[in-house]
């Protein structure tokens, strides 16, 4: 028998935000017309990973997120991540021993003028940030005396964690601030400002100048600001909340030259944009102040080129997917909208950022919305023509994409636009799935965590935004690798009921595809077996 030809381009197709649930109520990828989804999941063989918890590094129930995910894809092994790592720092009291925390804090002590700023989203959902690392902010901050001069910046989240929950983070916050005897609260912002990561420095200019110069809506006491953060009346508006500045019992303390800053979000992507405000000083977006002596602690690293200190470093990762077709001298191309581009390159790449040589980045700008439930097509099209013009170049091996849209509408707990997103995808599935064969590749689809298939939650009935720990779909389409589809829906509930592996497997069965020897660094195993 003839040794199976090698699929000419691999096309690793990740939907983000694509879990499997069987829960019809809340479900818009149930509830959605996807014909070419459910064509290839009966004529191609399938199955389901874990995508959540400690199956991707994460702590036990934790739901997977998009730089997680893309992380275990990338690398072939389960990387454990800056939350599990702060989480046990904080249990075993070294997070209170951490060299940057510690200057942070000296920064501060030695100079009677100075303040400390805590910056970071308030939120329990453990994707950028969480809000116990906070509280422990604060106890290192009562611990070195420089209580008094703690303030507060809060990030309103909404997205991975309920709009509904807001208040009673706060609430918490205050109660942990009267235990310590520590800090203030001086801002309040939502996440779309502050935390842009698509180059809307617009945005980000509102946060910086909130920070740094006090511009924005004035209130006495938080509880007040917070009536204005859902004036809308659309809790779903949190993560635009305007900026509020918190002054009712004494000025607002904004950040300036000779104080610190503690940024505690772990995750970088979004955290680049008003770092890079405040600490660049070839800056040139928008006006900002030349400060000379501000120290910058982050909870990890957002920028190289940055003169910040990063509290937890990223773990080294040797021999990443990416790295090992670049060694084989295969050309890949790494497209998707700016949303997710940070995703198919730097955490695909296990947080390198520079290209590896036979590699191209193609970014398609996202749109610029507030609510992207009004454009559930988001860049789909465009990614999906972009993608069907280079393979018909013929120039690429392997094609890394990602569609953004059941994740990004489906955080807007919107049903109806969660459900076009997911019609959307489906037909610019089938259209790369056609090409790809036609052309003689295969196609390896993935997704890198759940979040449309829950956007009503069926125990509450209230809109559901964020991520979900469901598995998700595996599968891999190849001219040869048709099989005879399932004779119902039984039999395909159970395959995709009962996960065979987890993300990090994924990156082993792109290897055996393509004939390359899994390195011993990969922990992941292939799937391809499964798959064939």
């Amino acid at each position: 028998m003839e040794p199976k030809k090698t699929p000419r381009p691999l096309v690793m197709l990740i939907l983000d935000g694509y879990g499997i649930s069987f829960i019809k109520e809340g479900n818009a990828i149930m509830a959605a017309k996807k014909p070419n989804i459910d064509r290839l999941m009966r004529e191609y063989p399938m199955a389901v990973v874990g995508a959540g918890g400690e199956e991707v590094g994460l702590p036990w129930g934790e739901m997977g997120n998009s730089e997680t995910g893309h992380q275990n894809i990338g690398s072939g092994r389960i990387m454990y991540q800056f939350l599990s790592r702060i989480d046990q720092a904080i249990a075993d009291k070294t997070f209170f021993e951490n060299p940057q925390l510690l200057e942070a804090l000296e920064h501060v002590k030695k100079n009677p003028d100075a303040a400390l700023h805590m910056l970071g989203m308030l939120s329990n959902g453990g994707v950028h940030s969480h809000i116990n690392h906070q509280f422990a902010l604060l106890k290192a901050a009562s611990d070195a005396g420089v209580g008094d001069r703690t303030y507060i910046h809060i990030f309103l989240d909404g997205r991975d964690s309920s709009p509904d929950d807001a208040d009673g983070f706060i609430g918490k916050l205050e109660q942990e601030m009267k235990k310590t005897k520590t800090g203030r609260i001086e801002t309040i912002i939502g996440r779309y400002y502050s935390m842009d990561r698509a180059g809307n420095w617009d945005r980000t200019a509102v946060a910086y100048n909130l920070l740094v110069h006090g511009k924005g809506e004035h209130f006495p006491a938080w509880k007040d600001a917070m009536k204005t953060a859902f004036a809308s009346k659309d809790r779903r508006m949190l993560e635009s909340a305007p900026a509020m500045v918190i002054d009712g019992d004494a000025p607002m303390r904004t950040i300036q030259d000779g104080d610190a800053i503690i940024f505690y979000n772990f995750r970088s992507d979004r955290a680049r944009q008003i770092t890079r405000a405040l600490m660049d000083r070839t800056f040139k977006k928008f006006p900002t102040e030349p400060w000379k002596n501000v120290y910058v602690a982050t909870m990890a690293s957002y920028d190289e080129t940055l003169k910040t200190h990063a509290m937890y470093k990223d773990e080294e990762i040797k021999l990443p997917l990416g790295e090992l077709f670049s060694k084989n001298e295969l050309k890949q191309l790494r497209i998707a909208e700016s949303e997710k581009f940070a995703h198919v390159t730097y955490f695909f790449n296990g947080g390198r950022e520079k290209p590896y040589p036979g590699e191209t980045d193609f970014q398609i700008p996202s749109i610029a919305t507030k609510d992207v439930s009004e454009k559930p097509e988001m860049r789909a099209r465009e990614i999906t023509s972009q993608v069907l013009q280079e393979i018909k170049k013929d120039i690429y091996d392997v094609i890394v994409m990602n569609y953004a849209n059941p994740d990004m509408v489906g955080h807007t707990g919107n049903f109806e636009p969660t459900v076009k997103a997911v019609e959307i995808i489906d037909e610019e599935i089938g259209k790369v799935a056609d090409a790809t064969l036609a052309h003689g590749g295969a196609v390896l689809l993935t997704c890198d965590h759940g979040n449309a298939e829950i956007v009503i939650n069926h125990l509450t009935h209230q809109r559901s935004t964020d991520h979900t720990n469901n598995p998700v779909p595996v599968m891999y389409i190849a001219p040869d690798n048709k099989q005879d589809p399932p004779k119902d829906d039984v039999i395909l509930q159970h395959v995709l009921g009962t996960p065979i592996g987890v993300l990090a497997d994924v990156a082993p069965t792109a290897l055996e595809i393509l004939g390359i020897k899994k390195p011993k660094e990969m922990s992941g195993e292939s799937l391809l077996g499964s798959l064939s």
